[in-house]
């Protein structure tokens, strides 16, 4: 397999408010910055995987990443726990969504990476 392999790691927060609403809010996580503060977009971030396909630690790298993760088939695992900030209450569900990009006859193309775990 040729190409380059990347993990974006994403979080969903939840928090409740006085009125017993729960708001949700979505987006991207740039974990050498902050777990807690979301990007809208996805190039904003560093992602938490970037090695070439055809490397031989790829996959062991890939199983160390997701070991308390739940694959859902689609080259996304998720967190199987939620994550409470004791500052603000708000919780957190982490997911890392995998993507190969390669250079095809149409120039450079992205696509799901579907770790074989």
């Amino acid at each position: 397999m040729t190409g380059h392999i990347f993990g974006f790691m994403s979080a969903t927060s939840t928090e409740w408010t006085d009125a017993d609403d729960l708001i949700e809010s979505h987006g991207w996580i740039d974990p050498p910055w902050s777990l807690t503060e979301l990007h809208q977009n996805r190039n904003d971030v560093t992602p938490v995987l970037s090695m070439d396909a055809d490397d031989p630690e790829l996959m062991e790298y890939i199983r160390e990443l997701v070991v308390f993760h739940d694959n859902n088939g689609d080259g996304t695992f998720y967190a199987q726990d939620v994550q409470n900030d004791k500052i603000t209450d708000f919780g957190w569900r982490y997911a890392i969504h995998f993507k190969r990009k390669y250079f095809g006859p149409n120039g450079w193309t992205e696509e799901d990476f579907i770790p074989e775990l």
